[in-house]
């Protein structure tokens, strides 16, 4: 009887742990060279440049001195947003379209 209450506490412990895992890490975006990542308001069917904030870590003095270290941007999450990289404006409206059957 104690093992199997053991084996469900354990398994309702990893189910907690995967459900908070699922809302801290949302997505991660890295654009191609030369593209840009917009911002797409769905409420207001608005286009914008998506904001980034520099993230400020500690940086070991080698990697200073030796400038192997770069600098992490962060984009700023708004609510009801979807963020698409892409080249220009023409190309997010054809990815909205094909990819999330917004017509613009």
């Amino acid at each position: 009887m104690e093992i199997a209450s053991k084996d469900r506490n354990q398994t309702e412990i990893n189910i907690q742990k995967q459900q908070e895992l699922n809302l801290v890490f949302t997505n991660r975006v890295i654009p191609y060279k030369n593209h840009i990542l917009f911002e797409f308001y769905v409420k207001t069917k608005e286009i914008r440049r998506a904001q980034f904030e520099v993230s400020s870590k500690t940086i070991a003095w080698a990697d200073a001195v030796s400038g192997k270290f770069q600098k992490r941007k962060d984009v700023v999450v708004k609510p009801n947003c979807i963020y698409v990289s892409c080249l220009n404006e023409e190309n997010l409206k054809k990815i909205l379209n094909r990819n999330h059957k917004i017509k613009l």
